[in-house]
């Protein structure tokens, strides 16, 4: 009963809100930019990193898996925004060694080793995203085009460090 009512309730959570594998390709041109060490400096970078871990309780944000079973890493998703064409950290999030693995592979520049490493990274998206072969293809054309729009269409990369995100995290802690 609610107190001070006549109410009954409960408040339940029925499921963790986890993040969708992102494949976020920046062009080359912007990686010095978006290199987190060198704009935040190691330590700087390093202590985001514990801030992000300890927001997502030491657990991938993908996968809740906990960081005791498999290594995490922090990685930046972005914010595309496509009537200013900018592009903005939107957070921080920890994702677990195979997931960082699965992204590398599919945004290589170099491809797959073959058709058989690629099915299988195709197969593994399909069962974090719950998605069908064809809609992995899709997306991952998706991302490609969206790299070369990007670098054509004249897209700006705001600091990293002007993030609200990050002015958010930091207040939190």
């Amino acid at each position: 009963m609610a107190e001070d009512t006549d109410k009954w309730g409960v408040a339940a959570a029925c499921c963790p809100a986890l993040h969708g594998v992102a494949l976020d390709l920046l062009p080359d041109s912007w990686q010095q930019q978006a290199d987190f060490q060198q704009v935040f400096g190691a330590s700087g970078w390093q202590q985001l990193q514990q801030q992000t871990l300890r927001r997502y309780h030491q657990r991938c944000a993908v996968t809740s898996v906990p960081a005791s079973e498999v290594p995490l890493h922090v990685l930046p998703l972005w914010r595309f925004d496509q009537i200013r064409k900018q592009v903005q950290l939107a957070q921080l999030a920890p994702v677990c060694q195979p997931l960082l693995q699965l992204q590398q592979q599919l945004l290589s520049e170099d491809g797959l080793q073959g058709p058989e490493q690629h099915a299988a990274a195709v197969g593994l998206l399909q069962q974090v995203m719950v998605w069908e072969a064809a809609e992995v293809e899709k997306y991952l054309k998706y991302v490609q085009q969206r790299r070369q729009s990007l670098e054509r269409d004249g897209w700006q990369l705001l600091p990293p460090e002007a993030s609200a995100w990050l002015a958010g995290a930091a207040a939190a802690e």
